[in-house]
């Protein structure tokens, strides 16, 4: 029996609970986390400038969607 597979997507302002939520979902289904968050540490961590604006990110953030 095959159980049809289940996604996910959650979108939302900083800190409204996305991270925590999806942390629970991984725990209660063993699921797999996805977060550009992670992506953009990951990718552009280390060039990150002592005080990171909304340019900044917005193109850091187009870039990691294109990898």
């Amino acid at each position: 029996m095959t159980v049809p597979a289940t996604f996910h997507l959650a979108c939302g302002a900083t800190g409204a609970g996305k991270t925590t939520q999806a942390r629970r979902l991984v725990r209660e289904f063993c699921a797999l986390h996805f977060s550009i968050d992670d992506w953009m540490v990951r990718l552009f961590g280390p060039d990150q400038p002592p005080m990171r604006n909304s340019r900044w990110i917005a193109e850091h953030l187009a870039a990691a969607v294109r990898q």
